[in-house]
């Protein structure tokens, strides 16, 4: 049995989610969320975001596509020292691996929306470890919110390809903008060959379940059976 630790920065409520309605700061999550993504067409307004962690004086900035994963690579900046320790990695200099989106493939690490790549460049900037591209698709697919539909770990798997050896002279962190199913995660993990030192860092973990206030960290963790067919992610939260 494998199980993989993450830890998020904020909960992510989908439109309509019965907690999210009960969750303080639910919803300027969700749009911090959606500008992270970057995946609608035409792109949301921004948007006001107060999340008492940010450095700003106030701590509220006008977020939108372009400035969001600056503005979540600051909170990381203002708290690094906590996050690094719940981490595992105060003295590690830890690669930062984003997982690919669904169009970026070889030809398209530089040109396809990847906001986890983005992301990780922005973590990478502050501190937190170094931007490591290992992993994109062999083919492009269509996204969920292209009409697509979740896909299993198997699919994902069978889909990725590594381009560049995986380190393993430092911890792995798996980086991307949510986590929702964790089949994304197994995927990774099992073709980078199931590290000895891996996690997930991402902005938001999906929820449906009230929690106290959207604005804080959480961990959890992937769990899945690595001698298992097929693969079934749990994500322990």
């Amino acid at each position: 049995m494998r199980s993989i630790p993450g830890l998020t920065l904020t909960t992510y409520y989908a439109v309509g989610a019965a907690g999210g309605a009960t969750t303080p700061n639910a919803p300027p999550v969700r749009g911090l969320t959606y500008a992270v993504k970057d995946n609608r067409n035409p792109p949301n307004p921004p948007q006001l975001i107060a999340d008492p962690r940010h450095p700003g004086t106030p701590p509220g900035a006008m977020v939108d596509r372009n400035n969001a994963v600056t503005y979540v690579a600051e909170i990381v900046e203002r708290h690094l020292k906590t996050i690094r320790k719940i981490l595992g990695i105060e003295d590690d200099d830890a690669a930062l691996v984003p997982i690919p989106s669904s169009a970026v493939v070889y030809a398209t690490i530089r040109t396809a929306r990847w906001p986890a790549r983005k992301l990780a460049l922005a973590l990478q900037r502050v501190g937190l470890g170094m931007c490591r591209t290992l992993v994109v698709n062999k083919a492009p697919v269509s996204g969920k919110t292209s009409g697509g539909t979740q896909r299993t770990a198997e699919e994902i798997l069978d889909n990725l390809r590594n381009v560049a050896p995986t380190p393993t002279d430092r911890p792995i962190i798996l980086v991307d903008d949510t986590v929702t199913t964790g089949a994304s995660v197994v995927a990774m993990d099992t073709v980078l060959g199931r590290p000895d030192k891996i996690q997930v860092f991402a902005v938001g973990l999906t929820d449906s379940i009230a929690v106290d206030d959207a604005f804080r960290r959480r961990r959890f963790s992937v769990d899945y059976d690595d001698d298992a067919q097929p693969l079934v992610p749990v994500v322990v939260r």
